[in-house]
């Protein structure tokens, strides 16, 4: 019995991480296609919480999901940023 219930919570660790590195790979994307700034946000933010719910996974889907949803959230923050600024100064 300890043994099934292991392998559930590793798969869902699993699942979280690929759900993680997908929607890190979304936002990514979403910041070349030229989306606005909120889409790749929100989906590298999602990435996130997703990357630190499948804590119990430890494997490289988990930390190129991280990777992919941090550069999502940066990028698409300092976009912002830089547009907010832009606007600001007219």
């Amino acid at each position: 019995m300890s043994q099934n219930n292991s392998t559930n919570v590793s798969s869902r660790g699993k699942n979280m991480a690929i759900i993680s590195l997908a929607l890190g790979v979304l936002s990514v994307i979403f910041l070349f296609i030229g989306a606005n700034l909120y889409v790749p946000m929100g989906l590298g933010l999602a990435g996130l919480v997703f990357t630190f719910l499948s804590k119990d996974f430890k494997g490289g889907v988990r930390t190129t999901g991280l990777i992919f949803s941090c550069l999502g959230l940066g990028i698409g923050a300092i976009g912002f940023a830089s547009f907010a600024m832009f606007t600001a100064s007219l």
